[in-house]
């Protein structure tokens, strides 16, 4: 009598208890499938554990960064606010820098001298991504090279779920093919006007509309429009 007794008891305490440490895991690593990347970078090499923007970054452009770090910065500080993260008591932000060789020629503080060299090598367009606990470092080969960097961090963030969870990464990246071009018109014989009003119906979009077009196109690292 007293074995099934017991028995239950310590099979409901074992079974409350694991789910208490799974419900209290914080750093249950997520997977890259979870992740549509477009265009999928070059180089990622997945870290054990993940960091979570609890509360709002702080954003820093390294000194002397141009006018396309600038848009990057401005990007990420807009996602921010718009997810309405707060500032939290007693939270160490997580920290975002944002430059490119164009900006310092000493990266040393934020990448390894092995990364430096890894840039160097890289067309304008490349870029390095590391996110790491405390700090997420996006450095460029060029200006234009740091923006495409902040879309794809853009992507993972857009893509984490409410509690912007994203795995500690590293991500090196540069086009293969220099020009990326989309042919709106080349569109509407492909049916995307029934979607859409892609291709010839765009002679009818309104300013909305294309600013929003620009912004997809830049996100998704098309750099040319054919009209």
């Amino acid at each position: 009598m007293r074995t099934s007794v017991v028995g239950p008891s310590l099979f409901a305490f074992f079974v409350a208890h694991l789910a208490l440490a799974v419900a209290s895991a914080p750093d249950v690593q997520p997977s890259l499938r979870q992740y549509n990347l477009v265009p999928y970078p070059q180089k990622v090499t997945l870290q054990s554990g993940v960091v979570a923007v609890t509360s709002a970054p702080e954003i820093t452009l390294i000194p002397g960064a141009g006018a396309k770090e600038e848009l990057g910065r401005d990007q990420l500080q807009a996602f921010f606010d718009k997810m309405h993260i707060p500032r939290a008591q007693g939270v160490t932000p997580v920290h975002i820098v944002v430059g490119s060789l164009d900006d310092a020629r000493d990266l040393s503080p934020w990448l390894r001298s092995g990364e430096i060299n890894t840039l160097h090598g890289f067309n304008p367009q490349g870029y390095l991504l590391r996110i790491g606990r405390k700090e997420i470092a996006i450095m460029g080969r060029s200006g234009l090279g740091t923006l495409y960097g902040v879309q794809t961090l853009l992507q993972l963030l857009s893509q984490s779920g409410p509690q912007l969870r994203i795995p500690l990464l590293k991500i090196d990246d540069y086009p293969e093919v220099p020009n990326r071009y989309v042919d709106v018109t080349l569109a509407w014989y492909a049916h995307y006007p029934y979607i859409m009003n892609f291709g010839y119906g765009t002679q009818l979009w309104s300013e909305a509309q294309w600013r929003w077009f620009m912004d997809w196109c830049l996100n998704h690292k098309v750099n040319g429009i054919d009209l």
